[in-house]
């Protein structure tokens, strides 16, 4: 990139931005959003995206909002009505006696009574007025093939709503992270730890869930969104790092009964283990925490997703006890999720 990139970043000034070229810029905003956890980053020039994003129409309907669910499904409804209207009309002037009334003996002739004869028949009301008489090979026919259509559209259409609502989207909403991480000397007690030389740091968040449900094989990973620098000004991409929750010996699985404290043990291999206090404060970074597994009353998987910057990060602090035992009965109190206090404290 050249020199003059506005991705060339100043120092920070009070406000917690940075300046470029004689310019403030608040670059610090989130990748991942804290409220639903989707992505921010907005995709652009994207190569014929509408055919791309048609091919994949049930994901696509899914993934929509309510009201243009909504308006798709009545609109399939509707422009299916309109056409066998006109096919049951087409029909209807080729033979004239091909739907006939049981009552009055009037023919279908006017294409409002052509389309509420559609409606009638897709979505079998049956009010007796019109019927199709057994001679007319081609009104039996297009019965046929309308309730065909009609009954593939419902089940397509019904299998997107029921998908849509049978979600665990809003199962992440009860799972709660702490609003700050923390950096401080890792506990002997975890592995590897020992073996190590000099003190060893790690980096810890704290999850809880306020259902009483429990998450099946819920696990845990930590991703680094690192947007890294080389040789002073010259800048890269963001890079991507997975930092080790303890996959090899099951640390990264929980059960989220009581609140727990997951953390990455900085040994050498983390891209963390040169990092000093200052670089955690000033590197232009992103922790993202994701939380999986599986809703126990559905059966699907649930994500809960978290993001952390430079400026939410505690050193040499730990979380304070969230479980109490209060006459004979344990405890949690919420009112600590984002409590912490120095470590020898």
């Amino acid at each position: 990139m050249s020199g003059e990139s506005d991705s060339f970043l100043g120092p920070l000034n009070s406000s917690g931005a940075r300046y470029v070229q004689g310019h403030s810029t608040n670059f610090r905003t989130r990748l991942v959003s804290r409220k639903n956890g989707r992505s921010r980053a907005r995709h652009v020039r994207v190569w014929q995206s509408f055919p791309r994003y048609a091919k994949d129409h049930f994901t696509t309907l899914v993934n929509a909002r309510w009201w243009i669910l909504i308006l798709v499904v009545s609109g399939c409804f509707v422009f299916s009505w309109l056409v066998f209207a006109v096919l049951w009309l087409i029909i209807a002037n080729i033979n004239e006696h091909c739907v006939a009334a049981a009552i009055n003996n009037e023919d279908l002739k006017s294409f409002s009574t052509a389309f509420l004869f559609a409606v009638e028949t897709q979505v079998t009301i049956g009010y007796g007025e019109l019927f199709i008489k057994s001679s007319c090979a081609g009104g039996v026919v297009l019965l046929v093939a309308q309730c065909v259509v009609g009954y593939l559209m419902e089940a397509f259409l019904i299998g997107v709503v029921f998908t849509k609502l049978a979600r665990p989207r809003l199962r992440a909403k009860t799972i709660l992270f702490s609003d700050k991480f923390v950096v401080n000397a890792a506990t002997t007690d975890i592995a590897n730890v020992q073996q190590a030389e000099g003190v060893v740091r790690r980096l810890q968040v704290r999850i809880a869930d306020i259902r009483y449900s429990q998450l099946v094989e819920a696990h845990v990973r930590f991703y680094l969104y690192w947007h890294k620098r080389y040789h002073g000004n010259i800048e890269k991409q963001f890079q991507q790092y997975e930092l080790d929750t303890g996959y090899d010996i099951g640390r990264d699985r929980v059960f989220l009964l009581l609140p727990v404290e997951v953390d990455h043990v900085i040994l050498p291999g983390s891209p963390l283990y040169e990092w000093s206090n200052k670089m955690f404060e000033e590197e232009d970074y992103e922790l993202v925490v994701v939380l999986e597994g599986i809703v126990e009353a559905t059966g699907m998987t649930s994500q809960a997703v978290w993001s952390y910057l430079p400026s939410d990060v505690c050193f040499d602090q730990q979380f304070c006890s969230m479980v109490c035992r209060l006459k004979g009965e344990w405890q949690v109190d919420f009112s600590k999720l984002n409590s912490t206090m120095d470590v020898d404290g």
